[in-house]
């Protein structure tokens, strides 16, 4: 892409039109499909700025730059006067950066979301005694002028590469994914959707077995599974990835703790376990966690039961209560609680992933998804960066993350 000149000091309109030269190929209807790869590419290089720098943009400000185009279109591009301009800006101080260090170097695979938390309950650092407010931003910015932390994100990647796989010998385990939707262009204008489910072998990652069908439900994986094991027998063990048609239990099944409110438990009492295609209890059960501050969960409920573990915390604030189960190793969490419990994470910005399940129905007024989260007017909402959305059996299954503002 040509880069245009630009005065020694653009005025605001210039400024905006250069920002919607960046991110016009990722406008549109089009682009929908291959948007995050367009960013990634255009995040990747350098380009020349309006007042003369040349640095490439990172792919938050160019989401950023979209949605306030979206919704203010060339205007709402132009730059906006900071909030803390004129004030002096104190540096985030090292100990915070080394204590971040460290806990990354501990468990690499945690989430900015929750390396603030910890940060900020840590009662060594003081943040809030000493008048710190941390942001994801700031700290993601530190970290990445920090040589060590460099190193340990190299280190990362090349661990995930040779852990990628554990099966130490060919069908110990077998893999059952699920790719798709996937569209064909027909004559006439009509186009043809389908799905691809596969069985592959977790040691040589070898095609065992491959069907394409043009609804993902059961029935599929079963006649899938059933190609591989009439020719090469039953494996030891079998995993589904989170894209799979073994949904919400594989997806259970990966995390370590699954998370409901009092509320939850004593409207639908759930069980909160994972269970196999045969409707029998999985191998690996997640932590059962129950925010009860008032204490209403009765004995009997089945969440109390002797099928897997089970956490009560006498707390409702998010940050404590990931602190609490940070402390006891668990680093993936599933929040299933109700309207209330996701409002009140949503609020303290303790949230990095949204999974959202559609179905083509229309139930009229009812209890809402998402409860009070701080959010009193359409500027206030929070914007979503679509990652996949696929079709599982009826329903259509929408992964999504949340783009949380700057100093958040």
């Amino acid at each position: 892409m040509a880069q245009q000149r630009l005065p020694s000091t653009p005025d605001a309109q210039t400024i905006a039109r250069w920002r919607y030269d960046q991110i016009v190929e990722a406008l549109g209807d089009m682009a929908h499909d291959v948007r995050g790869e367009i960013i990634a590419r255009i995040s990747a290089a350098p380009v020349r700025w309006p007042r003369g720098a040349s640095r490439p943009i990172s792919a938050a400000t160019l989401y950023r730059w979209i949605e306030r185009y979206r919704h203010g279109g060339l205007v709402a591009l132009r730059p906006r006067r900071r909030k803390d301009r004129g004030k002096l800006r104190a540096r985030l101080p090292e100990d915070v950066v080394a204590r971040a260090r460290a806990i990354l170097e501990e468990d690499p695979e945690i989430s900015y979301t929750l390396l603030s938390v910890l940060l900020t309950a840590d009662a060594k650092l003081r943040l809030r005694a000493r008048g710190i407010v941390l942001s994801k931003s700031t700290l993601q910015r530190r970290l990445a002028a920090d040589p060590h932390y460099t190193r340990l994100q190299r280190g990362r990647r090349l661990a995930r590469r040779r852990t990628r796989f554990v099966a130490r010998a060919p069908h110990d385990i077998w893999h059952l994914d699920a790719k798709g939707p996937v569209t064909i262009s027909l004559r006439g204008r009509k186009k043809l959707v389908f799905h691809i489910l596969t069985v592959l072998d977790d040691a040589s990652r070898a095609t065992l077995a491959s069907l394409i069908v043009l609804t993902p439900d059961l029935c599929a994986a079963v006649r899938a599974f059933r190609l591989a094991a009439e020719r090469w027998g039953l494996p030891a063990r079998v995993y589904a990835d989170r894209a799979s048609i073994f949904d919400s239990h594989a997806f259970r099944a990966i995390v370590d703790a699954i998370v409901v409110g009092s509320g939850t438990v004593l409207a639908d009492d759930p069980h909160l376990t994972v269970r196999d295609a045969d409707d029998e209890l999985a191998e690996h059960q997640p932590l059962r966690v129950v925010l009860d501050r008032r204490h209403r969960v009765h004995q009997s409920a089945q969440v109390l039961d002797n099928a897997a573990e089970t956490l009560l915390l006498d707390t409702a604030v998010p940050r404590f209560a990931l602190k609490a189960l940070h402390d006891r190793g668990v680093r993936h969490v599933l929040l299933e609680g109700g309207p209330t419990l996701a409002g009140a994470f949503v609020e303290a910005r303790c949230v990095d992933e949204v999974i959202a399940y559609v179905a083509p129905k229309l139930l009229g007024a009812g209890p809402s998804a998402l409860g009070d989260a701080g959010i009193s007017t359409i500027a206030d909402a929070i914007s979503l960066d679509v990652d996949t959305v696929t079709r599982v059996g009826g329903d259509v299954k929408i992964v999504a993350r949340p783009i949380w503002s700057e100093g958040e």
